[in-house]
């Protein structure tokens, strides 16, 4: 008899009182024919997950797996009507990820997920928590998804994740599948309590090297790792843009080692090149508003030009969010800064192309005179900001 169970995060976030982002099915007694004969589609030619036939959703048989090589992939699953709900929900990673819910609303809950629920624990399910080094990357992103729940990884799951974290092991990692948790987990809450994990289980050193290699720069690791991760959590509160927060992620990183670092970075990991550039921009600002305040007239609208602010209005507004993270988390107060290169912005983007254009001038003269103007508007503005502070 074909059964269908609610599992996984659905069923683990409806039980903490949180709405799922989305809804997961395992599929009991059936075969890959039995469900396309009931409208199934095969959503994978070698994986036996299915999209149903009204809503979407997605349903797996339930399987068992077996490890057969290193890193994620190195599993063979094998499928059929005679896997058993509880096999199925032994091969997963966290315990409050291993209760299903029938149709009828009953909870199968064999290895203790809600008693983890109730004390706020993501505690591994089994011994084969090992076999798979995205776990660790998965059990420092629900710890931080959690963070404001009061979730701890357990010590026993701490340990396991120490064990896993050595080059074989994470460098059997794709750098897409790394930065793909990476990036669910600069959405959470408290994005930073993830690099804390992977820090603390000694797993970043080989997920991101480059870190590694800016502590060796700095003056002092601790407050290195301190600025970086307060930078993190500045930017999630500024903004819940993933962007923004690993623009003052890697910004943060740059100005502790090099920018060399990042392109490290930006040449191993599928990110967007709009990411890329805006943590240049960011860096970029960041320098021209700490190397000599107060910044005058002159430099504020050089600033915006290398920005190409005027013409990436949005990009440039992004990086300002960016480097008022960093205010928050480092040592160089640039506050004023912003403001100033605010003002300069509005009262330089104010003087348009069209109007020195109506004024009768062609070719090189128009961007001649449009810098005149706009270093005119931004001295202006200067004045009068000066004068109402007196």
């Amino acid at each position: 008899m074909v059964k269908f169970y609610l599992v996984g995060g659905a069923v683990r976030d409806r039980l903490l009182g949180l709405e799922a982002a989305e809804r997961d099915w395992v599929v009991i007694g059936a075969t890959p024919k039995a469900l396309e004969a009931l409208g199934f589609r095969r959503l994978d030619s070698k994986f036996p997950v299915f999209a149903h036939p009204e809503s979407g959703e997605e349903y797996a048989l339930a399987r068992r797996e077996r490890k057969t090589g290193p890193g994620h992939k190195g599993f063979v699953v094998e499928f059929g009507p005679d896997v058993t709900l509880e096999e199925d929900l032994l091969r997963r990673d966290l315990r409050v990820n291993a209760i299903a819910q029938s149709d009828s609303g009953e909870l199968i809950d064999p290895y203790g997920g809600q008693a983890d629920i109730e004390s706020r624990t993501l505690q591994h399910v089994s011994p084969a928590f090992v076999e798979d080094p995205l776990r660790v990357l998965r059990a420092a992103r629900f710890a931080a998804r959690f963070d404001l729940l009061g979730f701890s990884i357990h010590p026993s799951t701490l340990e396991l994740m120490r064990t896993m974290s050595n080059r074989e092991e994470m460098g059997a990692l794709s750098s897409g599948r790394i930065w793909n948790e990476t990036e669910k987990a600069l959405a959470t809450e408290k994005p930073a309590r993830y690099f804390t994990e992977l820090l603390e289980c000694g797993a970043l050193k080989f997920l991101l090297p480059e870190i590694e290699t800016a502590e060796s720069t700095s003056v002092s690791t601790t407050r290195f790792r301190q600025f970086f991760l307060s930078a993190i959590d500045a930017a999630a509160v500024l903004d819940a843009r993933t962007e923004i927060r690993f623009a003052a992620f890697a910004a943060a990183l740059a100005m502790n080692g090099s920018s060399k670092l990042i392109e490290r970075i930006f040449g191993r990991f599928p990110i967007p090149k709009r990411q890329a550039d805006l943590v240049r921009v960011a860096i970029g600002l960041h320098g021209d508003m700490a190397a000599a305040p107060p910044l005058r007239a002159a430099q504020l609208l050089a600033a915006l030009d290398r920005a190409d602010a005027f013409r990436r209005a949005e990009r440039f507004k992004d990086a300002l969010l960016v480097c008022r993270a960093l205010e928050f988390a480092g040592e160089v107060a640039i506050g004023e800064a912003i403001i100033a290169l605010e003002r300069a912005f509005a009262a330089a983007s104010a003087v348009t192309g069209a109007e020195v254009s109506n004024a009768g001038l062609r070719g090189e003269s128009v961007a001649k005179e449009l810098g005149r103007r706009r270093l005119v508007a931004v001295e202006e503005s200067l004045a009068t900001e000066g004068k109402s502070n007196n």
